[in-house]
């Protein structure tokens, strides 16, 4: 098994949720609502296609001497859930759905559903930011609609064990030595103002309600 460093971005999520396992700060939730026309059985195939392509998405955290490091289980078992319930259900479902991920749970770090109603199709997935961003958030959707059509995907480059390793690389270089030492002298009289920490059952973190509209692209243009 080769394991791989965590980005500094990794470190702090990791970090924050070992202070705040039950948290969902980090959660990355989303909804497409599709018509009834939309073939489940393709919708599914075509998710499995991606995850089964990303190394990223099969990622798993361990701790070697006390230190958080990073891995590609390429076993992974990859299964999307599939539903189907009245629209009132759904929305029940939905306040349910995101849920704490275990980050040393050696499980998926990600969950999707597929669920039918009378009305529609919806695709839930819910994804830690530990191993997704709006980069892959892009990725992601491009790849889903050529892998629904049975277009070919390929991997990629630039992965995110690549860009660990080339960021540990860095911190050897006289260019970060610069860096660092600018800052040191930049920051250090300065005071920072830490939020009031609450308890877990108490916070408020994970808890924002994202709506996303769509415009043609004339009215953009204009």
């Amino acid at each position: 098994m080769t394991t791989f460093p965590l980005l500094q971005s990794q470190f702090g999520i990791f970090m924050e949720w070992m202070k705040e396992p039950n948290s969902t700060q980090y959660n990355l939730p989303f909804e497409i609502k599709f018509g009834k026309e939309i073939d489940t059985d393709q919708l599914e195939k075509a998710i499995q296609c991606i995850i089964s392509i990303r190394p990223e998405m099969r990622t798993i955290f361990t701790l070697i001497e006390g230190k958080p490091s990073q891995y590609w289980n390429k076993q992974m078992q990859i299964s999307v859930k599939r539903c189907t319930m009245t629209e009132e259900e759904y929305q029940d479902y939905v306040e349910h759905f995101v849920k704490p991920f275990d980050l040393l749970s050696k499980e998926p770090l990600w969950r999707f559903s597929i669920v039918e109603t009378s009305d529609a199709t919806y695709l839930l997935w819910d994804v830690s930011h530990i191993i997704f961003d709006g980069y892959t958030l892009s990725l992601f959707c491009n790849n889903l609609s050529l892998a629904y059509g049975d277009e070919p995907l390929t991997a990629g480059s630039g992965s995110l064990y690549e860009s660990a390793k080339e960021e540990q690389a860095s911190f050897k270089t006289d260019d970060y030595k610069r860096a660092a030492a600018y800052y040191k002298e930049t920051f250090c009289d300065a005071e920072f103002v830490t939020l009031s920490h609450k308890s877990s059952l108490d916070s408020t973190l994970g808890k924002l309600i994202r709506k996303s509209t769509f415009l043609p692209i004339s009215e953009v243009d204009d």
